[in-house]
């Protein structure tokens, strides 16, 4: 059976060379396996540099199932995700980042776990390497915001059982 997964990625004043990035990362998630289809929907946050036709050109000669939604002012990376899963049609969804910080490896086996297990929801987690290579404002909200969910999850589970 071959499933459709639709990847969102929110898209804030990229890096250089995102769109490179953006085309390596899918294609080599798409050689894994010819399970599913691999849909791409790009939303532009109210960016204001670093986003051109060229970038979108490139994205959109490259992968075939490309989506980009793009709106003036930015309204944060919740909105983003929003505006991307309203423009949704796959089975399954998965939102990451613009600079896919996750492996290849990571990436093709949760896809594996959604579609052989049936599972609802996966969580990623970024291990110590990537935080090494992350700024030091970002690491700290990143450890803060993976603190909290912990917590609330904890709370949550303490609930129903």
């Amino acid at each position: 059976m071959e499933y459709t997964i639709d990847i969102i990625l929110p898209c804030y004043n990229p890096p250089k060379n995102w769109a490179e990035t953006v085309v390596d990362s899918y294609n080599k998630l798409a050689e894994t396996n010819s399970f599913w289809k691999l849909n791409l929907i790009i939303v532009n946050d109210g960016s204001n540099k670093g986003i051109n036709t060229e970038n979108i050109d490139k994205i959109k000669a490259n992968i075939p199932n490309f989506n980009f939604i793009s709106y003036e002012s930015n309204k944060g990376k919740g909105y983003a995700l929003r505006k991307g899963v309203e423009n949704s049609s796959g089975e399954y969804i998965i939102l990451t980042d613009i600079d896919f910080p996750y492996t290849h490896k990571s990436m093709f086996e949760m896809i594996k776990e959604l579609t052989t297990n049936n599972s609802d929801v996966l969580a990623g987690e970024r291990n110590s390497q990537y935080y090494k290579q992350t700024p030091v404002i970002r690491k700290n909200i990143s450890k803060f915001l993976k603190y909290r969910i912990s917590n609330v999850f904890n709370k949550l589970n303490s609930n129903f059982f």
